[in-house]
């Protein structure tokens, strides 16, 4: 047998470690001189010890280690199971922390992505009397009923009418648990938490909404208490909470202009906003990049969204109304985005409604994207 120095030097272990493992009853020594207390290990142990440091690695904790090492199969097995179960978890928290990072490029992108995937990732607590749509009364100066008087103009943005859907599911640019109401500011790409409270007032239920607005995010202005009242509370679907919806049915009509890729120029408030002379801004590339028509109404708008391109098809007709020459129609989301076509300087530009959230459910005018052709060809 081994003296518990030659042991310890073997498996390069101190001999305090092994003396704790011995008192722990993990590791053992086969016998101990009653008269020197020395300490006396089989060469077999050596393994066993390399048994050990493979379930330390493994994230199991000496107690974990005597059940695995001398319990029962049933139990090993349950053991491993849960450990499986704990470091597939670890992983994935890791995994989706070390994407964020990778893809982010500096500190306030940072911040802001760690903020909403907490937002996203947050347990939920359900808060049933919050459900429903809410309309805006206006500013006040307290959370408390009394002094709410004549509530005024809010001095920020703010959103007229918001609906919180069941189980806190997004709607528009809004999450909500408990207490608080996340709001998305795309162009900050973060998230920020606005907390509520509900008050039952002669027989009508209010919110009141802490709210940190673009003035406070960008001018470093004071947060706002916004009144809201529960014009419904009824559990809305997501598309039952829409503002609007646009008529889809329109008939096909050829229009041979379009033919080919239009690629993105600009991003503007109007079509009288635009101007060939106004250098292209960078950051209109970053969702739509281009659209090709293709002929039997069908037409395809390329995208690219972190990082990534692909394409979404879509339906066309030259059945225009108004100011619009025809429509780019999305059949599944209940959207006709109007379109013209205008020569400026000798360049024909194609512009096209753009249609999100902000319309369908903040109720906003939709802007548009400009577009210059830069393919003839009409082959799919």
């Amino acid at each position: 047998m081994l003296k518990i120095g030659e042991f310890a030097r073997i498996c390069h272990v101190s001999t305090q470690t092994l003396r704790y493992y011995h008192a722990e009853g993990v590791l053992c020594a086969d016998r101990i001189d009653p008269q020197t207390g020395y300490r006396y290990y089989k060469t077999e142990k050596i393994k066993t010890f390399g048994e050990i440091q493979t379930l330390k690695q493994a994230g199991f904790s000496l107690e974990e280690i005597k059940i695995l090492m001398g319990g029962s199969e049933e139990a090993r097995m349950v053991m491993l199971a849960r450990k499986r179960t704990a470091l597939t978890e670890d992983r994935n928290r890791i995994d989706a922390s070390l994407a964020l990072v990778e893809r982010l490029g500096h500190r306030q992108e940072i911040l802001g992505e760690l903020t909403r995937y907490q937002a996203l990732t947050a347990d939920f607590e359900n808060d049933p009397e919050v459900i429903g749509r809410w309309r805006l009364m206006g500013q006040v100066r307290t959370q408390i009923p009394e002094t709410w008087g004549n509530p005024k103009p809010p001095s920020d943005t703010v959103m007229d009418e918001f609906v919180c859907l069941p189980g806190g599911s997004m709607w528009w640019n809004i999450l909500w648990s408990r207490g608080v109401i996340y709001c998305f500011y795309q162009f900050m790409d973060t998230v920020v938490p606005n907390e509520y409270q509900l008050h039952d007032v002669e027989g009508h239920r209010y919110m009141t909404l802490r709210w940190i607005g673009y003035n406070c995010l960008t001018k470093g202005s004071d947060s706002i208490i916004l009144l809201y009242k529960q014009e419904s509370n009824r559990a809305y679907t997501p598309r039952e909470s829409q503002t609007r919806r646009d008529r889809t049915d329109f008939p096909y009509i050829p229009d041979p202009s379009l033919q080919g890729t239009w690629e993105t120029v600009a991003y503007v408030d109007t079509p009288e906003n635009f101007s060939p002379s106004n250098p292209l801004d960078p950051s209109v590339l970053q969702y739509v990049t281009a659209i090709t028509f293709y002929e039997r109404g069908i037409c395809k708008r390329h995208l690219r969204h972190d990082g990534r391109a692909f394409s979404r098809q879509l339906e066309y007709t030259a059945s225009g109304m108004g100011t619009f020459r025809g429509y780019i129609i999305n059949q599944q989301d209940e959207a006709a985005e109007g379109y013209l076509i205008r020569e400026l300087d000798g360049v024909s530009y194609l512009f096209i409604q753009h249609k999100s959230g902000d319309y369908f459910f903040g109720g906003m005018e939709p802007k548009y994207y400009v577009f210059r052709k830069v393919d003839e060809g009409t082959a799919p």
